[in-house]
């Protein structure tokens, strides 16, 4: 039986060890309790109808048992394909070539990342072959957050539902800001829709953070970062304000990008909130109520000095007392 292929030099031994994406006890009494999820070692998983832990796929597994199907969606780096896993249905995602992004690295960062993020905030990793690069996530019917506010379920949801689902994907982005480390900043996202294809929406109606291979660290000592080695076509409202480069009759440089924080991350809340609460007519009387008395933590969410804006951990708070209220 061949060995399974290592993802990164060492990388077995660190996920044995590592913390360098675990929460610390103290920030994981703060965060707020998440639903359900069956309990599994970093390198195992445990899916729909399992009564217990499986450990990771590696190639020969994965090549002698999961059947592949069709492809339902395709991205700049990666397309997704149906496949079956002793009957259960997994997602697929190929590496796609391109001579623009290093998508090599890409699929290294979004292993590694599910690896060290596996909880209750993030999809599971089912397996991966980094020789022909591909892995393999459970796979939720509900799709992409996305997908899910156009789906009759979403538009015919009341407006208390609509905030449990918005109180949610702050929990996975609080989550993401309260790492041992520092804070990892969801970059992948230069617009609404965008931003919503990150997520995947559960069974039970949870957020979960799907696409993981553009989540840079902004540590505890002041180290920031760039978003995107690429030239953005555009500004909107959504895009956090100090991203101002490059001006206008201006050339792109990435190397001039201007140096970020996760409050970037907490600029685009209201955005993907309101896309929550408001996307469809329907109940939007009570939704409309819900979102003005969310209106002054939200306004701060989009001051333009990135330094005052609140912490995720503030926004969630609101939200959730809102909630409760209801």
């Amino acid at each position: 039986m061949q060995k399974p292929i290592k993802l990164l030099k060492g990388a077995r031994d660190r996920l044995r060890s590592n913390t360098f994406f675990r929460s610390t006890p103290s920030e994981v009494a703060n965060l707020p309790k998440p639903d359900f999820r069956p309990s599994c070692a970093k390198n195992e998983f445990r899916i729909i109808n399992m009564t217990s832990c499986h450990e990771i796929l590696y190639c020969d597994a994965i090549f002698h048992n999961v059947e592949k199907g069709s492809y339902f969606n395709k991205g700049k780096t990666k397309k997704m394909q149906y496949g079956v896993w002793e009957g259960r249905r997994v997602a697929v995602a190929h590496s796609i070539t391109s001579k623009v992004i290093n998508t090599k690295a890409d699929f290294n960062e979004h292993v590694t990342n599910l690896f060290r993020l596996q909880s209750p905030f993030v999809t599971q990793l089912i397996g991966f072959c980094n020789v022909s690069r591909i892995f393999f996530t459970e796979y939720h019917k509900r799709g992409s957050l996305d997908t899910y506010l156009n789906s009759n379920e979403h538009i015919t949801s009341d407006a208390t539902e609509r905030l449990r689902l918005a109180v949610s994907y702050l929990k996975t982005l609080n989550f993401l800001h309260n790492q041992t480390e520092g804070s990892l900043v969801v970059c992948d996202s230069n617009d609404l829709k965008g931003a919503l294809q990150n997520y995947l929406v559960t069974s039970d109606r949870r957020v979960i953070l799907n696409d993981m291979d553009d989540l840079p660290l902004v540590n505890r000592y002041g180290k920031l970062i760039q978003c995107k080695h690429q030239e953005i076509d555009g500004l909107s409202h959504f895009l956090f304000s100090e991203f101002s480069y490059p001006k206008p009759f201006q050339h792109f440089n990435p190397y001039l990008l201007p140096s970020l924080d996760a409050k970037i991350d907490v600029y685009k809340i209201p955005d993907i909130v309101q896309a929550i609460l408001l996307h469809s007519d329907s109940y939007r009387k009570a939704s409309l109520n819900i979102w003005r008395k969310l209106m002054k933590i939200n306004e701060e969410c989009k001051d333009p000095s990135a330094s005052t804006r609140p912490q995720t951990s503030k926004v969630l708070q609101a939200y959730e007392n809102l909630l409760k209220s209801l």
